[in-house]
Order: structure tokens, then sequence, then C-alpha cells
């Protein structure tokens, strides 16, 4: 039945586009009859381009199709009197000495179904998290507040289930989840994002998709920006950036910090009228970005250091606040890259070794209640040396690809409270190579792609082949039709916390864990225009040997982790955009999710939890906004809404309710001479609304940010 319905949906959508124009096609040659190609061919609101060989097909109901390209004069002919082939006369342009700074993008992902998103540069502060959240497939059950910790799912996936990737390179293949508070978007150039099985791109963790987060470059001659940030709850933020680039060499640093109190005011289920403030909430952080690149004939160097120290309070629910009245998390990451890029032709080769250092301490020594007195320290190693190989020989792009990572976790002070059998260090070996092949064509108006990924993993326990197969198909007509889907497979390790559930006496470790695993596939539908943009997409995703937390009646009642669990998700996806005027753009998407668990005992009998909703996974997310965008200024308004949610797996508790926000942001920029200022303001939850996406969790009411931003650039001889 899902299989027709979207059959009868592609039928309905490319109805119209078919039953509009005449298909017209013809060969672009020059004076001496060598075709031309990327020759753009126009008739009224259509358009196309010539192909390697010459040959375009564009339909139309236009009376005249016009011939442009650079380098040749235009052409303009009636559609009656057409041509096979049509003659451009050469136009040589007669240019002055230009410098150009370019880099090479070695960051980017290799999926033909990656999805990228861009910053808005109109609006200053914020973290990668803000950036995401924006996408209707994207949800978090985290407080959306500067400071809090953010992790991320992908179309009702686990957050650890989402493998997060710093310029290329995997940075929580361990298994746990990201914490997206720590990237701030003044880092990020842009972001791109592989849904379903993807494990073949970046390693393990990649069961929900992988979110690769590719880093800015000094992209200005000498540019230097101030910032500064206020909002709601005592929030206050500086940014400062210099950057300088040169014909060969570049360099940016970046220096940003914040801290918020967050004690905003939440309203107590069991106490209707009341009002209470979120105690012991407080957040700062500061954060170092350095980035330098060296340009040279065939060779490319790029070094990358981002480093972050923060501290938390850490108030844990509302239903036992005296337990963390005295919680907090103090800690610092850093990621360091360097890189060397030799390119040659149809070769190229890029060598990288990196090194992600992460530690933490938690303190809870003066809490009200002594049963939650805990001190602990922890330190995570994660060196990575990598190779990637591409060729590109008669149409075909190979890839291969070579990894070796150890990976350490390390106590310096254990937890106080410590039941755990058998509590030590922890420390793994893996190593991966892959392979995948891209082939394109192109045939008049239609665009085929097609690629193939193939890898291999090894661990100290246990190996995974992954594979995915992609596929890509564009038409090019009125409405530019592509069709594209992919099917693959894809692993998580377990992470050292799911063997163990630190800081709880009454949990018991499991060793013995499997990884978990999964097979998804997803097809979709994309439909552009000049006027518009519509997509719909399905997803399934069927994970097997996922690890759950359960009771185990031996000596007493413990918690312990097993291979107990099988989920099975799928998804719709539909999204569409309105361009009725120049500035003017109006969006609307859904996502629709049924994520449910089909997990049996030992004995292979129906759990407690078979066929129930997996919990913290709504049924639908979606927005719809109006944003107005000119040079100077500029408004959005948005209205958001996500849908109930379970908080328990046996769904007994009942379920959180849905919710809906709106959201409202705006910017206007002065520019005198080198310099421009720019200020953004963002009301967010408008209505003050009071929910829950977390149980005993409360999220704030109406809050604000306000930035001031100022930035001067100067060209250099």
């Amino acid at each position: 039945m899902r299989f027709k319905a979207l059959c009868l949906l592609i039928l309905c959508l490319c109805l119209p586009a078919l039953m509009l124009g005449a298909v017209y096609r013809a060969r672009i040659i020059d004076e001496a009859g060598r075709p031309i190609a990327k020759v753009l061919v126009q008739g009224g609101k259509a358009h196309a381009f010539s192909d390697n060989e010459g040959y375009f097909s564009i339909k139309t109901e236009a009376a005249l199709l016009s011939f442009s390209r650079l380098s040749y004069h235009s052409r303009e002919l009636s559609v009656q009197d057409l041509p096979k082939n049509i003659v451009l006369k050469a136009d040589p342009l007669a240019l002055y000495t230009v410098r150009v700074y370019d880099h090479y993008q070695s960051a980017a992902a290799p999926a033909l179904d990656a999805k990228i998103i861009y910053p808005d540069t109109n609006s200053g502060g914020g973290s990668s998290a803000d950036l995401l959240l924006k996408q209707h497939s994207i949800t978090s059950t985290d407080i959306p507040l500067t400071g809090e910790f953010q992790s991320l799912s992908i179309l009702g996936n686990l957050s650890r289930h989402t493998l997060v990737m710093i310029d290329g390179v995997a940075v929580n293949s361990a298994g746990e989840a990201f914490d997206f508070s720590r990237i701030p978007a003044s880092q990020i150039s842009h972001i791109e994002i592989i849904k379903g099985s993807s494990s073949v791109y970046g390693g393990s963790s990649a069961i929900g998709g992988i979110v690769n987060i590719i880093t800015t470059s000094p992209q200005e001659h000498a540019k230097a920006e101030v910032e500064t940030g206020f909002g709601s709850f005592g929030m206050n933020s500086q940014r400062y950036l210099a950057s300088l680039a040169k014909s060969r060499y570049s360099l940016s640093a970046e220096y940003s910090h914040y801290a918020a109190r967050n004690d905003f005011k939440y309203e107590p289920s069991w106490e209707p009228n009341a009002e209470y403030p979120r105690l012991n909430n407080s957040k700062a952080a500061d954060y170092f970005f350095l980035k330098s690149m060296y340009h040279g004939k065939k060779h490319y160097w790029e070094a990358l250091f981002n480093y972050n120290s923060y501290k938390r309070e850490l108030p844990g629910p509302i239903s036992f606040p005296a337990l963390y009245d005295a919680a907090e998390q103090s800690g610092a990451n850093l990621f360091a890259k360097l890189s060397q890029v030799y390119i040659h032709e149809a070769f190229k080769n890029e060598v990288s070794l990196s090194l992600e250092h992460k530690k933490n301490t938690y303190t809870n020594l003066e809490s009200s209640s002594f049963i939650a007195y805990d001190h602990y320290r922890q330190l995570y190693y994660n060196p990575l040396l990598k190779d990637k190989l591409s060729l590109n020989f008669s149409g075909f792009d190979l890839g291969l690809s070579g990894e070796f990572q150890p990976v350490y976790y390390d106590y310096d002070q254990y937890p106080i409270a410590n039941y755990h059998f058998d509590f030590k260090d922890y420390q793994n070996l893996n190593t991966a190579l892959g392979a995948r092949l891209e082939k394109g064509m192109e045939l008049g108006a239609l665009s085929s792609r097609g690629s193939l990924a193939l890898r291999q993993d090894w661990t100290t326990n246990e190996a995974h082949t992954t594979w995915r197969a992609e596929q890509q198909n564009t038409l090019y007509l009125p409405v530019e039709i592509s069709l594209e889907g992919s099917i693959g497979t894809a692993f998580s390790l377990p992470s050292y916390f799911d063997m163990h559930w630190i800081g709880d006496s009454q949990s018991l470790v499991n060793k013995a864990l499997n990884s978990e695993t999964s097979f998804g596939y997803h097809l979709g539908l994309d439909l552009k225009h000049s006027l518009f943009e519509s997509s719909a997409a399905y997803y399934f995703n069927d994970i097997d040997q996922l690890i759950q937390w359960r009771q185990y009646f031996l000596n007493g009642s413990t918690w312990r982790p097993f291979n107990v669990g099988r989920a099975k998700i799928t998804n719709w996806e539909f999204a569409f955009s309105l361009f009725p005027l120049m500035p003017l753009k109006l969006d609307a998407g859904l996502t629709l999710t049924q994520a449910r668990d089909f997990s049996k005992n030992a004995q292979g009998q129906p759990s407690s939890t078979y066929d129930k909703y997996l919990p913290y996974t709504p049924e639908y997310k979606g927005s719809v906004a109006a944003v107005y965008s000119q040079k100077l200024y500029g408004l959005s308004l948005s209205y958001d809404f996500v849908g109930e949610q379970y908080s328990t797996v046996d769904n007994l508790a009942g379920s959180l309710p849905a919710f809906d926000l709106v959201n409202f942001s705006s910017y206007l920029k002065y520019p005198f001479r080198s310099v421009e200022a720019l200020l953004d303001l963002r009301l967010n939850n408008l209505l003050g609304k009071r929910y829950e996406i977390y149980a005993h969790i409360p999220q704030p009411g109406f809050n604000w940010n306000l930035g001031l931003s100022l930035s001067y650039t100067l060209q250099l001889p």
C-alpha cells in the first residue's frame, strides 16, 4: 500500500509538468563544427544546458529560444525554424589580471543524496544544533538555550546513532551521543546530512545517518569581526575574529565566550498556578578556533585547531530537585587535524592525522541529599590516521580509503558511589578499508548518476562489512524532476557508557555486548522550478541487536544492559517552498514518523515493549515559515509544531502532549566604507508556551536574543 501511494504521488506531481509545452531538441556547435557544452538555452520560464556533445532538450510553450554562453555571441531563434545544428560565433574575452583564492574541499560527503544546509549569515550567535533543528527530520530532547547539552536524532533514530564528522573526520564513532553545542555557528561553512544507514561513509554509529560539519576557511584578503550579544536569563556573549588570505597562505583565528544563568521559570504539573525558577542551571564556555592553509601548485596543506572549555550546573529532573541541587560538570573538548592533499589531473590523494580529546569532571559533593554524593573524572582519546585516494577515468569516479584509529577511555578518579563490577579503563583498536565507484551519464534532458560503496571495519573483538548503493536521475523539463534512492547497512559499536551506567548504584556492568546493526533504504522525489520547489521521501530502517537496559533479578533488583532490542522506523518527509516575489520565500515541511519496538525476550517471546512506540520519538514534526530578505534588512516568522511522544519503553506512563511554537527573527545591516554593522534580533516562543520534550525536564517560555556585530574588510594589494 505504501509503494502504491508513493507511485500515485509521483504520478500526480509529474502530470502537470508533462502536459505543458512541446519538446525541442538540437545540437549547438561552433564555426569549426565542434560541439559547445554548457550553453544556456532559454524559452519562456524553461531553461536547459547543452551536454558535452552539444545536444540539448527543452520543453516549453515559448515561440522563441535564446542561446548564450560566455565567450560566444548570443542568438535567438524561432522554434518553428529551429535547425538541427545551431552555430554560435566566438566572442573572445579581454580580461584584466585577476587573483583567485580557492581551496580544495576535501571534506565533502560523497553520498549522492547528501543534503547541504548553510548558516544564516544575517544571524549571529547560536550553535550547530540551532542550524540542524530547523530541519523537519531532526529532533532533540534537550533544552534549546545557550550552553545546554544538545544531542540530536535523525528520522526518529537514537541520538547515539547519529555519526558526527568534522571536516570529514568521525568524532563520535565510539558510540556516544555528540554534543552539538560545542561547535558555534560562526565556525561553520556548511553542514552535509546523509540520512539512513550509512556506515560505509564513516564507520560506527551511522545507523540513523551522518552529520558532516564543514568548518569555515579564510576567504577575505584581511578581515576583522567583533560581536556581542545579550539575551534572556542572563545570557551574554562575545566573539572576536581575525582572518588573512594571501596568494598561497591563509589564516583565520576566532575566540568566543558566553555565560548564562538559564534560571527560567516553570509550572509544576502537580501544583497548578504555581511557578518556580530553574535553579543550579548556569552555563559558561570559551571557544578557540584556528585554521591555516597553504596552496601549492599540486599540493594543499591544512591545519585545524578547535578547542572549547565549559562549566555546567546540572539541575536534573524537577521531580527530584534535592538530588542535584549542587551537581555540576566541567571539562574541555579538543579537535585537531593536519591534512595534506596532492592533486594531479584526475588523481587526488589526501592523508590526514587528527586527534579528538575530551575530559570532564562530575561533582555533586554538596547535595542536600547524601544519597546523591558523587565525584569522578574521565578522559577520552581518539587519534586517527586516514588516507583517501580518488581517481577519475572513462567517466568513472573511484575512491579508496583506509583508517587506523585507536580509542582510549581512562578514569583518573572513579565514582565514589561505585557498585559496578569489574570497573576498568577501556581501549579499542579500529581499522577500516573502503571503496566507492560512481558513474554518471547524460542523455539529452536526462542526467543519471549511480554509485556503490563498500567498507570493512575491524575492531579488537569483531568485524563489520557495510555497503550502500545509490541512484539519482534528473529530468530537465520546465519543472526539473529528480528521483533518487539508496539502500545500505550500518552498525554501532557499544560505547563505554552502554556497558556501564555511571553513577547509579543499582546498575551492573555487561562487557559482552554486541554491536547494533541496521538495514535501511529510501526513495525520494524532488521538483524544482523558478517559482517553487517541492520534495517527498520515504525512509525505512530496521535495527537489530539494539542495546537496552532491563531489570535484572539476581541477588535483588538491579539494571543491566542487553542486546535484546529490535526496532523498525519508517518516515514520510514532505517539503514545499514557494517564491512569489524575489525577496519573499514561503516554506512548509512535515515529517511523519512511526518508530516501533519489536524486542523479544531470551526465550524468543514478545517482550513487554513489543509493538510499542520508541520513547522520545514524536509522531510528527513540521513548520510553516515566511521569510522576507533584502540586502540591508529582513525578517522571518515561523510556526513550528511537534507531536506526542512517549516517555517510557512500555508506553504505560502516557504521552507527553504535542506542542507548537511561534518564533520571529529580524536583521538590519548598515555598511559604511569597509565596515559593516549587523543588528539581529530573535524572539523565541512568542506565545510563552509551557511544555516538555523530556519527562520532568521543563522547557523555557518566551526568550530573546539580541546581537550586534561589526565587520571590517581590507583589500590588500
